[in-house]
Formats: structure tokens, C-alpha cells, sequence
């Protein structure tokens, strides 16, 4: 294979949870048609599709990974040398849009922020480095709990990212818990007001 060629390939990982319409968008995009069996557990597929564009050809790789978690080790196989993750939720699964887990984004080696000859190879490529702010606003825009800045050489804040995390999760098990009491306590008033209904006894007057 050519340099060239090598350089039209895309590799694109699909993610998302299980019955969100991942591998029939795969199918749909590949074969141009709608699968007659439109869900199919899948593991791991790969598929690859020829797309031209900006006049020029790219072969997308496609690899379709499993949503399910007892998949969870085998799906991070698909991740290195990815090029472009698309995320898959259903509009139709509110579940599956809402993140079930806590996310912590942490921005690393801030150190080098100030660091010459860092500053002088990103301004080669004209850029610049990330500020806390930027990385409190992504933290905002993917929902993160926390957003935390850190330098290993250093050794700041690195104890910090995993008390964090030790944080967040308890707070996480504590709203899960209020969650389910609250609701639990929902439906048992709302079983009580039928009981009550059902063995009412009327009001006799003399």
C-alpha cells in the first residue's frame, strides 16, 4: 500500500449503549438499505466503506463496538489509532443520553504552559496553549463534575485528581440512593392511596 493511499484512510470508532442504533447505522451507511433484522447484538464489526469528498476518495474504516459493558475491555481494543469517535444515543432512551457514570476532566502537564521551547513548537503551529478557563467551559459543555488542572513533574494536583474521584463517585452513590428513596416512596403513597380507595368504608348517618 502507498503512502498516499494510507494517508486516505479514516479510522472511525462507533460508541454508544446497547439498542441505540449503532451497528444499523453502520449497515444502513454501507449497504445503502435498511437490515431486515435491524437489531443484531454485535461484539465487534469492522466495516469499510469508499466515500468521495472535497474531491477525493477515503476509505472509512468503521469498526462498531459493542454498547453492552460486560464488553467494556473489549470495545477499548478498538480505540488506538482512531481518527474520529462518533457517539451514538436514541432520542427515544432519555438513559442513553444522560451518562450513567461521573466524568472528571482533567487538564495535565501545567507545567509546560509557560515552558519556552513548548511555547515556541505550538507557535509553529500557530496555537496556543489550553487556559483553565477553556478547560472549565469543555468541562461544561460534556458535563463533567469536576475540572481539575495538574502537573506530574511538578506533583501538583495530583493527589487532588483521584480524591476527586474518590468525592464524586460518593456523591454519585449518595443521589442514586435519595433517587431510589424518593421514588420508592412515590410509588409506596401512591399503592397506599389505592389500598385506601379500595377499603373505604362509606360514612352512615342515623
Amino acid at each position: 500500500m502507498s503512502k498516499s493511499s494510507t494517508l486516505d484512510e479514516i479510522k472511525v470508532v462507533v460508541i454508544g449503549d446497547g439498542y441505540t442504533g449503532k451497528t444499523t447505522l453502520c449497515v444502513v451507511y454501507k449497504d445503502g438499505q435498511y437490515p431486515q433484522d435491524p437489531y443484531v447484538p454485535t461484539i465487534f464489526e469492522n466495516y469499510a466503506a469508499t466515500v468521495t469528498l472535497f474531491n477525493k476518495k477515503w476509505i472509512l474504516n468503521l469498526f462498531d463496538s459493542a454498547g453492552q459493558e460486560e464488553y467494556d475491555q473489549l470495545r477499548i481494543m478498538a480505540y488506538p489509532n482512531t481518527n474520529v469517535f462518533i457517539l451514538c444515543f436514541s432520542v427515544v432512551d432519555p438513559d442513553s443520553y444522560a451518562s450513567k457514570v461521573p466524568l472528571i476532566l482533567v487538564g495535565t502537564k501545567i507545567d509546560l504552559r509557560s515552558d519556552l521551547s513548548t511555547l515556541e513548537q505550538l507557535t509553529k503551529k500557530q496555537q496556543k496553549p489550553i487556559t483553565q478557563n477553556e478547560g472549565e467551559y469543555l468541562a461544561r459543555l460534556c458535563s463533567a463534575k469536576r475540572y481539575i488542572e495538574c502537573s506530574s513533574m511538578l506533583n501538583f494536583n495530583v493527589r487532588d485528581v483521584f480524591d476527586q474521584a474518590v468525592h464524586v463517585h460518593m456523591m454519585h452513590l449518595r443521589r442514586t440512593k435519595l433517587d431510589c428513596s424518593w421514588l420508592g416512596s412515590l410509588v409506596c403513597c401512591g399503592t397506599r392511596r389505592q389500598s385506601n380507595r379500595k377499603h373505604k368504608v362509606p360514612n352512615i348517618r342515623d
